[in-house]
């Protein structure tokens, strides 16, 4: 008799210990379940920005592009209004015995293509500098997300 109550009483401690091990083990698994529910949300928040920040990148690329296109194409105006204002110079060096009526023209027109030089001259420098800075503001950029 003594014996079966002891092995009732360690029955009953060990059930005790069950049932206190299943509701840790459960309190164990609901928590697991909870960090992995917050870590795929920090994943997917950092997809997320990861995704904006390429966005961004690509839109400062396209930007510095654009610029240097501009650029590229002022700098193409600026040649060849380098090169109307010498086949000019040379029309006037040529005819400088003629007319003077056709030499005023001519000084006019040269006159007014330098003009047109110098002012593409100065576009096109400050398209280069905003080309510029953009490339450097995009390097940045793309610096800090490295």
């Amino acid at each position: 008799q003594v014996a079966s109550e002891h092995l009732q009483a360690a029955t009953r401690d060990v059930a005790a210990r069950l049932r206190a091990a299943e509701e840790r083990e459960a309190g164990m698994v609901a928590e697991l379940q909870r960090l992995r529910g917050d870590r795929e949300a920090e994943e997917a928040a950092t997809a997320a920005a990861a995704e904006a920040a390429a966005a961004a990148v690509a839109e400062r690329k396209s930007a510095v592009v654009a610029l240097i296109l501009e650029r590229d194409e002022g700098l193409s105006a600026l040649a060849k209004l380098k090169a109307d204002h010498a086949a000019l110079r040379r029309r006037l060096m040529e005819d400088e015995a003629g007319a003077s009526g056709r030499e005023v023209e001519l000084l006019q027109e040269a006159d007014r293509l330098r003009s047109d030089a110098a002012a593409a001259g100065a576009s096109a420098e400050r398209e280069a500098r905003r080309a510029d800075e953009a490339t450097t503001r995009a390097a940045e950029a793309e610096a800090s997300l490295a």
